[in-house]
């Protein structure tokens, strides 16, 4: 009788000892997957503007860019204003009262990363699409100005030749 109580304690010993090393091993297997969850990037890398030699990253929803910080203050004081911000650690105010620009520039949430400083445009409202498209303008401007210009130029000829035709 005594064997088989020492039998039948190690028959109920084993199924608690492997059900222990299931759940150790669901626990390891969960707190695998949450490590590569967490290793996963919060972030998608824009497929044209990701400038591998890029000095700032703008970040808007889940879409990231690369970029030059000097290209974009140089196309838009808006950006001048953001980057000196940075460089500054202040806000940017203006004489008198604050525009609603300098109001978004002071909403941005900027961070260092690895690399380079990144700024979360999320706060101005700006769309991925709007962006790139900006972006596109921005790189493309000398291909679409001689169309543009050609489209302005009829347009004004258009209205000087109406308003010849009018009295008043």
């Amino acid at each position: 009788m005594p064997e088989q109580n020492s039998s039948s304690s190690s028959i109920i010993a084993t199924p608690s000892s492997s059900g222990k090393r299931k759940n150790d091993a669901d626990l390891e297997a969960s707190n695998k997957r949450l490590k590569s969850t967490l290793l996963q990037p919060a972030f998608t890398k824009h497929p044209r503007f990701w400038i591998p030699d890029g000095n700032i990253l703008i970040q808007i929803g889940s879409t990231r860019f690369k970029l030059h910080c000097s290209r974009l203050a140089s196309q838009s004081c808006w950006f001048e204003q953001l980057f000196k911000r940075r460089l500054d650690q202040q806000e940017v105010t203006q004489t008198g009262s604050q525009d609603s620009d300098s109001a978004d520039i002071n909403d941005i949430r900027i961070e260092e990363a690895s690399e380079c400083t990144l700024y979360y445009l999320d706060s101005t409202g700006v769309l991925v699409k709007d962006f790139e498209t900006l972006l596109v303008a921005m790189d493309d401007c000398m291909y679409v100005v001689p169309v543009l210009s050609k489209i302005v130029r009829t347009i004004f000829a258009a209205a000087i030749t109406t308003s010849r035709s009018q009295t008043f």
